[in-house]
This record gives C-alpha cells, structure tokens and sequence, in this order.
C-alpha cells in the first residue's frame, strides 16, 4: 500500500501541477488576448499617426506653396511699391516745377500790373496835357480868321500859328510868326 500511496500521491501531486499549468496557461491566455489587444490598439493608433502623419505633409506642403505664393506677391507689391514712389518722385519734382513757374508768372502778373498802373497814370497826365475839344475848336476858328485876313500879311502884322515846342506848358499856344 505504500506504493499505493505514493501513487496516488504521485497522481494527486501531478493532478495539482496539471491544474497549477491549467491556471497559468489561462492566465498566459490572458495575458496574450491582453497584448493581442494591445498590439490592435497600438496598431490603429499607428495607422491614425500615420493619417495625421500624411495630413501633415499635405497640411505643410500646402503651407509652403501659399507661403510661396505670399512670398511673390510681396516681392510684386515691393516692386509696385518702388515703381509708384519713383512716380511720386517725379510727380513732386513737377509740382515743385511747376509751383516755381507759378510764383515766377505772379510777380511777372505783379510787375506787369504796376507798369499798367503806371502807364495808366502816364496815359491820364498825357491826356490832361493834350487840348480839349474846345480848346481844338477855339484854335481852328483862330486860324480860320487869321487865314481870311490876306491884308495883314501883306501889311506886316504878325501873324500866329500853333506851338507845342514849348517845353514847360504841353498845351499848344499861339504865337507870332
């Protein structure tokens, strides 16, 4: 019987060791769907990166063409920009041309109206110096009446006829002959 025992013994102790592996290749089956599990996570979450990944790239590659993009336009604008003030730079030098021609075409417009105002003064001292019409008249009836009188030539009368050399009166006089 001590062969029987150590028999039974022997089953019972390979029966705990059968059940001891039982539970440990549960537990190792477990931990394996837990890694499998793990594994699928870390896979979908890869292949997620990877989309972001390649949305990245598309995201910066697009990024980049619009900074291009900008880039040219800026450099056109800075080039537009040096065009319009050289045109602003010649504007102004017209301007200030122009605004020179101006103030030299004033005082020519000034000069010019004070030779008009002293012209006008000349013309009206002038105009007060010349005989008026009645002064004309009274000389032509003079000469008239000294052209009828053939006798007093003839018997040495002094005869008178109009003067304007006289330099101190501007009106013409009669004066002997």
């Amino acid at each position: 019987m001590a062969q029987d025992m150590s028999y039974a013994k022997a089953l019972n102790e390979a029966k705990q060791v059968i059940i001891q592996q039982q539970y440990r290749i549960k537990a190792d089956a477990e931990k394996i769907k837990v890694q499998q599990q793990t594994i699928l996570d870390q896979s979908n979450s890869l292949s997620e990166s990877e989309r972001r990944s390649q949305s990245s790239a598309a995201e910066i590659q697009r990024l980049n063409e619009e900074l291009s993009s900008t880039n040219s336009r800026f450099n056109e604008t800075t080039s537009a920009l040096g065009q319009a003030e050289a045109v602003v730079n010649r504007q102004g030098e017209k301007i200030n041309s122009l605004q020179s021609t101006i103030a030299e075409l004033e005082q020519r417009v000034s000069d010019q109206g004070r030779q008009i105002s002293e012209l006008k003064s000349q013309h009206e001292e002038l105009r007060g110096k010349l005989p008026t019409s009645d002064d004309i008249d009274a000389l032509n009836s003079m000469s008239d009446l000294l052209a009828r009188r053939p006798a007093a030539k003839a018997s040495g009368t002094p005869q008178l006829r109009l003067s304007t050399d006289a330099p101190s009166e501007s009106t013409p006089q009669a004066e002997a002959a």
